[in-house]
């Protein structure tokens, strides 16, 4: 039954043989074999000492033999053999496990002698003992299709030099090795190192381990330029092959090491982005040059954000010029200027990907500081506002938002908060070069949401007029300091900006206009905060709201509150009283829509257009 089973199985399946593993036990050896295209998925044949006629179990697709002799190793071997001399395609998986066996050398002998010459495998993964066992079977794998290599040694002392000297790795294409190891030492790391920058083609060497030589890894391979909690990213050049570099990975769950041997190309700089240029390709005039050409340089710069493209100007001045001819768009989305300390300035760049960019500038005796860069003789705001400019330049679409924060958060509780003479010069200055800025500007800038922190009126009106009011959607004032602070809109309300915008959100500044002359009908939603607010005061804003007009909802918050007694002698007995609210509805006079007036915890009036289906019959008052 043996020579015929061997027979049926070599000519029915030559063609569709997918993967073969073979486990080495004490008294066993276990055949798995996968199929495609074939009746069986897969067979599993166990080879195990003593008598008796083979077991055959099958169920579906899936089918198991369990085939009983005193040379059970022999019968295994002679079949191994047959299937070795007609597999006809390389086998996408080939797998040995050496778990208790000496009987490799027999083994190595069936691939020695394998008429088909060499195994051609595109993914082998050997779980040995020792390097013996190993070379047993690696230097018989033909090279050309080898593409993924897992080593698993039990006494994990891998001779990494014998593997990186075999055929096997040298004319492989693409290869991907992957072994695990105890320590990984410095002479292994030399041998890593030599092993990829010898190479003429990419490859990669994955480690898992448990110790690592940290200090040789920076001296060999560079130190990180991204470190975060689950990945370190080192890059180094690779001399002599032009763009050309050696990524080195660390992950920390698991422990695994890569190294991976990569082209310079568009993937590269999507990832990377061009702030880690010097350290991946040389910085020749030859490589240099090739960006100085606008057709090549303008597919680059899509895949470019704002502080790239920054970058990219940097390389040199020819590049500059290029990048300037071609006025490539940053896709900002938001953008902000912060100040939270007097002589330190923020800018946050929030690209259309999610991904912020922080440049932080301060002023350091004579010296400006741009994150860690020291630019000598230079004064923070003049820097400051060419980046600011520069970001912009290009800039095809509106801004989500745009931001000016004045806050001097990290001043709080300083001396320098009560210098407020100080702080207003401060403030004044940095407004005046965004204002000049804005004012060169050949257009408004196009921003749908204007958010202004800690800005009095007379600085907000330095700013509101450039913004264009044909994108304009929302503008919000607010302040983060603990002091009182006011602002007058009367002036700000005759600009088109404040006419043609949305939303109004004024919080924590005091209005000090007078309810009476409060533009804001013009929006759909308004929050503002006042001192106080009068029985005129409401019945003006009721007889307001029962006429047409845009405004849907106008939230105001009371620094000192109104009685529930005096806006119950003003609108009458509330339609309800729970919880410290009290409600009103009133008729207007298109008949589908009624005023909604609500009356919270004695600090808050909100007075709201609604639906006139949404109220309870009962609950409509008169006009």
């Amino acid at each position: 039954m043996h020579a015929d089973f061997t027979r049926v199985l070599s000519n029915n399946s030559k063609k569709h043989i997918k993967g073969i593993s073979i486990e080495y036990k004490s008294l066993e050896v276990i055949l798995l074999i996968w199929f495609f295209d074939f009746p069986l998925e897969y067979l599993t044949l166990f080879f195990q000492n003593g008598d008796g006629s083979p077991f055959i179990w099958s169920e579906g697709k899936k089918a198991k033999i369990i085939w009983k002799d005193n040379e059970y190793h022999r019968v295994f071997l002679e079949l191994l053999r047959t299937i070795i001399t007609n597999v006809k395609t390389p086998l996408e998986y080939f797998n040995v496990q050496f778990s208790c066996s000496n009987d490799f050398v027999n083994f190595e002998t069936i691939l020695k002698d394998s008429e088909n010459g060499n195994l051609q495998i595109y993914y082998i993964h050997l779980q040995t003992n020792n390097m013996q066992e190993l070379m047993t079977v690696l230097p018989y794998v033909e090279p050309v299709h080898l593409k993924r290599v897992q080593l698993d040694i039990k006494d994990h002392t891998i001779d990494m030099e014998s593997i990186f000297k075999s055929e096997q790795w040298k004319k492989s294409n693409g290869l991907q090795l992957t072994v695990s190891m105890n320590m990984v030492s410095s002479s292994q790391l030399r041998s890593v190192k030599w092993a990829l920058v010898k190479c003429t083609n990419p490859k990669e060497i994955h480690i898992h381990y448990d110790h690592i030589d940290e200090n040789s890894l920076d001296d060999l391979f560079g130190r990180p330029f991204r470190n975060n909690r689950d990945k370190t990213v080192r890059a180094v050049r690779i001399p002599g092959i032009e763009h050309s570099f050696l990524e080195t990975k660390i992950s920390n769950s698991p422990d695994v090491i890569r190294f991976i041997w990569r082209k310079f190309d568009n993937e590269v700089i999507r990832e990377y982005g061009l702030e880690h240029l010097a350290a991946i390709i040389p910085r020749s005039e030859r490589i240099l040059s090739a960006f100085e050409n606008p057709l090549i340089l303008k597919n680059v710069i899509e895949y470019l954000g704002c502080s790239d493209i920054q970058r990219m100007r940097k390389l040199s001045k020819n590049i500059r010029n290029c990048v300037d001819l071609i006025k490539p768009d940053p896709r900002i989305n938001k953008l902000a200027v912060r100040v939270e300390a007097i002589n330190t300035i923020e800018l946050e760049i929030s690209l259309r990907n999610e991904k912020s960019i922080s440049i932080f500038y301060w002023q350091n005796g004579n010296n400006c500081s741009v994150n860690r860069n020291v630019l000598k003789r230079e004064n923070f705001r003049s820097i400051f506002i060419k980046d600011f400019e520069s970001s912009l330049k290009g800039q095809r679409r509106e801004l989500e938002e745009f931001c000016v924060d004045f806050s001097y958060r990290c001043q709080e509780n300083k001396s320098e908060m009560d210098d407020r003479e100080k702080l207003e010069m401060d403030t004044s200055s940095l407004v005046h070069l965004i204002e000049e800025y804005l004012k060169s500007r050949n257009s408004n800038l196009q921003v749908k949401k204007l958010t202004l922190i800690g800005l009095n009126h007379h600085h907000i009106l330095r700013i509101l007029p450039y913004i264009d009011p044909d994108f304009l959607e929302k503008i919000e004032f607010t302040d983060s300091s603990r002091s009182e602070k006011s602002i007058d809109i009367e002036e700000l309300s005759m600009l088109d900006q404040w006419k043609q915008a949305n939303e109004l959100d004024i919080s924590r500044i005091i209005v000090s206009t007078p309810i009476s002359k409060l533009e804001v009908f013009n929006f759909s939603k308004v929050e503002i905060m006042v001192q106080t607010i009068t029985a005129e005061d409401v019945l003006y804003l009721k007889r307001k709201f029962l006429q047409p007009s845009s405004l849907l909802k106008l939230k105001i918050t009371l620094e000192s509150p109104i009685t529930e007694n005096t806006m119950t002698d003003l609108l009458g007995r509330p339609y309800s009283n729970k919880f410290q609210r009290s409600v009103w509805h009133f008729r207007m006079r298109d008949n589908e829509e009624a005023l909604h007036i609500m009356h919270y915890m004695s600090r808050c009036i909100i007075f709201t257009r609604i639906d006139m289906s949404t109220v309870p019959d009962d609950a409509l008052l008169e006009y």
